[in-house]
């Protein structure tokens, strides 16, 4: 019964993901790229400030050099993919965002040191191959724009690896928060 639960938690966030990439599409066409970065972390400071502050976690944390790191990293992200959703169709957009965990396996070999298998290899292979599929079946060249989507998903890959780093001396807390903060 309790993995039951967990998919309709996946299913849920899904969807929350999923509105929240439509609004964002939809506000995009009004609202500038830095405007839309600027008010998503505003919001996501101010209630992840107040989580922090009453779980009586290190503001500034310990590892203060990869936090920032992290947190450059995550903006340039977000930016890209803001950016990229605002020029080219949602589903597109979503599909170069969500190579990222191609990239951390990729970056996990390179900067985690983490053991590359010919396996590993030929399943990233097959996966970009897939993407190329799924973005321009027809088999057009990427625009710019989904150029910058895959970069979003490169950039949130290493995000993620960052994060990984992170855990071993930060709080999940923390760790956002700085993120949101320094966006």
């Amino acid at each position: 019964k309790g993995a039951h639960k967990g998919i309709y938690y996946m299913l849920i966030g899904a969807m929350f993901f999923a509105a929240m990439g439509a609004c964002l599409k939809y506000a995009m066409e009004t609202i500038p790229v830095f405007q839309a970065v600027f008010f998503r972390s505003i919001v996501s400071t101010l209630i992840l400030g107040a989580v922090v502050i009453k779980k009586g976690l290190p503001r500034l944390g310990r590892n203060r050099r990869f936090l920032l790191i992290r947190s450059v990293v995550g903006f340039l992200a977000m930016v890209c993919s803001f950016y990229a959703l605002s020029k080219i169709p949602l589903a597109d957009a979503a599909v170069l965002h969500h190579t990222s965990p191609l990239f951390v396996a990729l970056f996990s070999t390179i900067f985690l040191g983490e053991r590359v298998t010919v396996k590993l290899i030929l399943l990233l292979g097959v996966a970009l191959v897939g993407v190329t599929f799924v973005y321009q079946p027809g088999g057009e060249s990427l625009s710019y724009p989904g150029l910058v989507a895959l970069l979003a998903g490169a950039l949130a890959g290493l995000a993620y690896v960052t994060v990984r780093h992170l855990h071993q001396t930060e709080s999940s807390w923390v760790i956002a928060f700085h993120m949101a903060t320094i966006t």
